[in-house]
């Protein structure tokens, strides 16, 4: 199944066009331009935007220059996910990283969560156990005793 198909996108017969310069449409007044993807990526890989606690949807809209209506088109379009699960993607990721550093050895899990950007444990725990199946005390027990 194609990116349009999935998400119910019929281009209209200027999409090779659009897509050539590095835009997509979405319908005749709608174009999502593939700038915005690569502003976004280098916000959170480069950046690391998404350390920031709190980080909205209309926060990461004002610096990157375009509506809070039309960012969640381009996080969808782009990385087939929502803003929030984008966000909490990157922050499990550098907690996972941090722990295989030995970041528990020294710190808590609170302040692993924070220093990934989660302004709540709760919130850390579930978005850590959705993406590797264990809470992220578990998975720092399994890396101590080699199971990961």
């Amino acid at each position: 199944m194609s990116r349009n198909e999935k998400s119910n996108i019929r281009p209209d017969s200027q999409s090779e066009t659009l897509r050539s310069q590095g835009k997509f449409a979405f319908s005749r007044d709608e174009q999502l331009d593939e700038t915005v993807r690569e502003q976004i990526l280098k916000l959170f890989e480069k950046e690391q935007i998404f350390k920031v606690q709190n980080l909205t949807v209309g926060n990461l809209s004002k610096k990157l220059g375009i509506s809070v209506r039309e960012l969640p088109k381009y996080f969808k379009y782009f990385f087939e996910t929502d803003f929030k699960s984008f966000l909490n993607d990157y922050r499990v990721c550098l907690a996972k990283e941090m722990i295989e550093e030995g970041y528990l050895d020294v710190y808590t899990l609170e302040a692993l969560g924070g220093w990934c950007g989660f302004s709540s444990r709760t919130t850390f725990f579930n978005a850590f156990k959705k993406k590797y199946y264990k809470s992220p005390r578990d998975f720092w027990r399994a890396f101590q005793e080699n199971e990961v």
